[in-house]
């Protein structure tokens, strides 16, 4: 489901398709793939990535979310969360890449998928009719629980990543791009090549440096985390 290669650019593009299925869901499956992938990335020197694009091979949906079957399967509380802070650690290694990473999204990109995006240095969208971004969670009494509901607000900071967050909402193209969840707007003809320029932008520029994090941001990892999670499960 789940496959890359290196180009003569040393850009590697990890490609998520599903290929029984019209939509790509991250099952866990899938997720232990891209945590292969990720390690075999980051201890490669000949040639050594100057960065890494995640792209969909479907024609309209990037990646619809985690696959639900896979917590029926759970017994306890504590098996849940064990995935949970699977899921968190394998994100975090996309955030912790020795080199730029960029997602190209054309179409839908919700949930899991969002949060994938989210872990990524840099996100570039088109805009193709079925493109849209949300974190649906909420919907289930949850909130997105993989890095999405800590990296979104530093993003695009608490009022807009609360109104996503709290409401399930999609947000569209223009608006993603307007509040900063999207670097950039493209075709979809268009869109790997824009990525490609973007990982070389991002790597000529140097890695980026840690920004300071704002007081409510920490605030929202800390001691105001319990109260977004009880407002979850009200709606």
């Amino acid at each position: 489901m789940i496959q890359y290669n290196i180009g003569d650019d040393a850009i590697a593009v990890v490609t998520v398709n599903h290929p029984d299925e019209p939509l790509n869901i991250l099952s866990f499956q899938a997720i232990q793939q891209l945590e292969e992938i990720l390690d075999q990335l980051a201890e490669l020197d000949d040639p050594r990535p100057v960065g890494v694009i995640f792209i969909s091979g479907k024609a309209d949906n990037f990646i619809v979310g985690v696959d639900i079957k896979d917590f029926l399967d759970f017994e306890s509380a504590e098996q849940a969360a064990e995935a949970n802070h699977h899921g968190q650690r394998i994100f975090g290694k996309i955030a912790d890449l020795p080199f730029p990473s960029v997602a190209a999204i054309n179409g839908t990109c919700l949930g899991g998928g969002l949060e994938l995006a989210l872990s990524c240095t840099g996100r570039i969208i088109t805009d193709h009719p079925r493109t849209v971004l949300g974190l649906p969670e909420v919907n289930l009494g949850l909130l997105a629980g993989v890095g999405g509901s800590q990296r979104l607000p530093r993003l695009v900071g608490l009022s807009a990543a609360l109104d996503m967050m709290l409401t399930g909402k999609n947000v569209y193209p223009y608006k993603a791009r307007k509040i900063g969840l999207a670097d950039e707007i493209v075709s979809p003809g268009v869109l790997l090549a824009a990525a490609r320029k973007r990982v070389l932008r991002l790597a000529g520029n140097g890695q980026i440096k840690p920004q300071k994090r704002p007081l409510m941001t920490r605030l929202l990892d800390g001691p105001f985390k319990p109260l977004v999670y009880r407002q979850a499960r009200k709606q």
